[in-house]
């Protein structure tokens, strides 16, 4: 997709944000809407790869906002990861804001390597739903395609078991439950 994007007539300004190569493009000055006009000029698998790049970035981005405590726009979380901006509010005013956008952040990207990027599979998508009815706040795939394994964002143990359950009722072959602890620090 990005070589056949190189080959167009593109302004300069979307041509010098471009490369050749993944790695090459420099993805956080790239809107979708300002590549839209040629994105339907190139083959179906690219135009997903190159949607699904652009979207996981943004949710990504969103992601590590709320995670460093940052102030977070409910239009702007409207506009990545796509819900109902009467939910966004709903979820803003909770006391744990932060875990239900994550969860709703894990849900869309999940969505995103299952449509656009088709890396998951039915019994994988069904164990998202399954976790997520059990209350977890959000669930995706994630480690390699088509296989892999599914993670959960739960407010305790007592979800975490829930969910764990009906995720092994319904078609996981294992899991656990772990707790986060303050990762890698220096001294």
């Amino acid at each position: 997709g990005l070589k056949q994007l190189m080959s167009m007539e593109l302004p300069t300004s979307i041509k010098s944000k471009l490369g050749y190569r993944f790695w090459e493009p420099k993805w956080d000055e790239i809107s979708e809407e300002e590549l839209k006009p040629y994105l339907r000029n190139i083959d179906r698998v690219s135009l997903n790869r190159i949607l699904f790049t652009l979207r996981m970035h943004r949710s990504t981005m969103l992601a590590i906002k709320i995670m460093k405590g940052l102030k977070i726009n409910s239009s702007n979380i409207n506009n990545v990861i796509e819900i109902d901006i009467k939910k966004v509010e709903d979820i803003l005013s909770s006391n744990d804001w932060d875990l239900k956008l994550l969860g709703n952040i894990m849900l869309y990207q999940h969505k995103l390597l299952s449509e656009l990027y088709d890396v998951s599979l039915p019994e994988l998508d069904r164990i998202v739903d399954e976790v997520t009815n059990a209350g977890a706040y959000g669930a995706k795939l994630s480690g390699a395609g088509l296989g892999g394994a599914v993670i959960g964002l739960v407010k305790d143990f007592e979800t975490g078991r829930k969910a764990l359950n009906r995720a092994l009722n319904c078609c996981a072959s294992s899991g656990y439950i772990v707790k986060i602890d303050s990762g890698v620090t220096t001294h």
